[in-house]
């Protein structure tokens, strides 16, 4: 399996990408970044002495899943990210759901979030996303504050 990982960072106006990572590097990118580490307080104090124009996202590691090249939208995503106190952990993927008289419908794009997870919450997933352990996720995530479905 082939797996991309983007870091966001609040003062940098584009991604830094990672091509074909492997878990031991995306562990790194997840414990040595510090963006990921500040507490929101830090982060909000080290955000508020720069410009306004000087921001531009929160910061996030997403590793996707190269499952098509062609239609990236349809790769397994997992972000990470500092929220309020915690963590946050969206799962995007394709799910296959069962319609009347059997008939099958395809979202491309499913997410399911979960916040206020630990650190050794985002550890856990990032480990069973890289070795493809997808129903980990599943039951890790479903039960948590939102399900949002994008067409």
């Amino acid at each position: 399996m082939e797996f991309v990982a983007y870091l966001s960072e609040p003062v940098k106006k584009d991604f830094t990408i990672f091509a074909d990572v492997q878990i031991n590097e995306v562990m790194e990118l997840f414990e040595k970044n510090p963006w990921l580490k500040l507490s929101w307080l830090e982060l909000f104090e080290k955000t508020q002495t720069a410009e306004q124009h000087e921001i531009h996202r929160k910061p996030v590691l997403q590793i996707l899943q190269v499952v098509d090249w062609e239609n990236k939208f349809n790769n397994p995503t997992l972000f990470v990210g500092p929220k309020d106190g915690g963590w946050t952990i969206a799962y995007i993927r394709p799910k296959i759901s069962k319609k009347f008289f059997g008939l099958k419908k395809v979202t491309n794009r499913y997410v399911k979030e979960a916040n206020q997870q630990t650190e050794n919450d985002v550890r856990d997933c990032l480990k069973a996303f890289m070795r493809n352990d997808l129903q980990f996720l599943e039951d890790k995530i479903t039960g948590h504050d939102s399900i949002m479905i994008y067409e």
